[in-house]
């Protein structure tokens, strides 16, 4: 059985995902969304060095079709995969990440604010 030593949570939900390593240093890709789990071996977390297609090597069903949601322990149990004794589940924040829109630079704090459009030839946001 394959064991989980680290995993990063990079999305809570539709879809569920982790970035995973096994005792072993490969790098896997876990996701759930559409009631479909899924282990993908890929080289690395950089989508660009990423094979596609690839065949899993795990996957379930859980759900009624619409389930996009699921903690570690539940989706390793469900894939057949261990986790590793002591395991501490990391979750990526989102302050690294900026969204451009429209060439208007937002930062994740930016998006909880209330925007509305300005005027004509006010500029773009309130």
């Amino acid at each position: 059985m394959t064991t989980i030593a680290r995993a990063v949570k990079t999305c809570e939900a539709c879809p569920a995902q982790w970035d995973a390593w096994t005792t072993e240093g490969q790098y896997l890709y876990l996701r759930f969304r559409y009631g479909h789990g899924t282990v993908e071996a890929q080289p690395s977390p950089d989508t660009d060095t990423w094979t596609w297609p690839v065949e899993p090597l795990a996957e379930f069903w859980w759900g009624d079709g619409l389930d996009g949601s699921m903690e570690l322990p539940e989706f390793a149990a469900l894939a057949g995969l261990a986790l590793a004794e002591g395991l501490v589940e990391e979750h990526k924040s989102g302050p690294m990440y900026v969204i451009e829109l429209a060439g208007v630079e937002l930062r994740p704090a930016d998006l909880l604010r209330d925007y509305r459009p300005r005027p004509e030839g006010e500029g773009r946001w309130t």
